[in-house]
């Protein structure tokens, strides 16, 4: 199911639109370092607390 997601929204496009341009058409939103910091932190809180 991920894979067939992936195929037709992204691998399909991938010559035809830059990285960030496909990032935003499909998050509806411009690329955010917001998510991988809340990941990252989430993660590696309780290693360095």
């Amino acid at each position: 199911v991920l894979l067939d997601w992936l195929r037709e929204k992204v691998h399909r496009h991938g010559r035809r639109y830059e990285a960030e341009e496909l990032c935003e058409m499909i998050t509806g939103e411009p690329l955010n370092i917001k998510y991988f910091m809340d990941y990252a932190k989430k993660k590696y809180q309780k290693v360095y607390t």
